[in-house]
């Protein structure tokens, strides 16, 4: 399975972002503006959800904020725990296969900021 992590989350080895099959996290790299890197920015206003859905612990934080760099966390399996009153996928104690980056919209002084 694959976790698709933005930078800030790889501290933590945790993410709210589900697990995916790898051709699913594959078509999700190519679709999604924000992980595939077309996004400079994230959007200004919150998504309207339905009543049984809610945001993620940081979506306030995000509102606005420059978009970070994406990466791909291959895993055997992983843990939920709770991160900021959120359920969330972790691989504290698993050890990944390999971690990749998926855009290169980057730079590297981007990254060390």
């Amino acid at each position: 399975m694959v976790l698709l992590m933005r930078l800030s989350d790889l501290p933590l080895k945790a993410t709210s972002e589900p697990a995916l099959h790898p051709q699913c996290s594959r078509y999700t790299t190519l679709a999604c503006p924000m992980v595939a890197g077309r996004r400079t920015h994230y959007r200004s206003t919150p998504v309207r959800l339905d009543s049984s859905m809610t945001h993620s612990a940081d979506t306030g934080s995000r509102l606005g904020a420059p978009a970070e760099p994406w990466f791909a966390v291959w895993l055997n399996g992983y843990d939920v725990i709770e991160l900021n009153g959120a359920l969330a996928a972790s691989y504290r104690e698993i050890e990944p296969l390999r971690i990749r980056p998926i855009n290169f919209t980057f730079s590297l002084s981007d990254l060390l900021r």
